[in-house]
């Protein structure tokens, strides 16, 4: 099951819904903001593959190493989770590749353009 967010989602003083800045939080500096974020770590092949997945489908995401930005934690409080991959989108947060598998293929329109 794929578990969908209607309401925002904090990101400390960050929300996904309107996309208020989880770029700004990780590089504190303002830049385009894509549909679709993708958290990942380091030596996880499930992540290599949501990645490559993305890139096959068209999909413009910006990739975010939890390791490398410290951000694990801050998952936790705001996801309810540290598993990676993860997604986030404006309408869910998906976790395992399985599901984001699913949920990219099935919402592939409406995150390209």
């Amino acid at each position: 099951m794929i578990p969908m967010h209607s309401e925002k989602i904090p990101l400390g003083d960050l929300c996904i819904n309107d996309t208020c800045g989880v770029v700004d939080m990780v590089f504190g500096a303002p830049m385009p903001k894509p549909k679709v974020y993708l958290f990942v770590e380091k030596d996880n092949d499930e992540c290599v593959k949501a990645e490559n997945l993305l890139k096959s489908l068209g999909i413009p995401y910006f990739k975010i190493d939890i390791d490398e930005n410290g951000i694990r934690g801050w998952m936790l409080k705001d996801f309810g989770t540290m598993k990676v991959p993860l997604i986030a989108t404006s309408d869910a947060v998906v976790v395992g590749f399985k599901d984001i598998e699913q949920y990219l293929n099935a919402y592939k329109e409406k995150l390209s353009t």
